[in-house]
């Protein structure tokens, strides 16, 4: 069965800078569409799809949002 991602495009990703656009937040990940009020709507998504993915409305697609590695810190133990 395929997974359902709601997407609210008034929550908007950002790039790794925070300045260019990259998509919209998922809200929620579910089994079953339910009615949503506003501008949120429903996308078929993969079943591995998690929160830490966003929307990409530029070709409809899922990206991971990118995470900053941590900076060793010199001469820590």
């Amino acid at each position: 069965m395929t997974k359902k991602a709601l997407i609210s495009p008034s929550e908007i990703r950002y790039g790794n800078e925070g300045q260019t656009q990259t998509g919209y937040r998922i809200a929620q990940i579910t089994d079953t569409e339910f009615a949503v009020g506003g501008n949120l709507f429903w996308i078929d998504c993969p079943d591995n799809t998690t929160t830490r993915h966003y929307y990409d409305p530029d070709d409809s697609g899922l990206k991971t949002i990118y995470v900053k590695p941590l900076v060793e810190i010199e001469g820590g133990g």
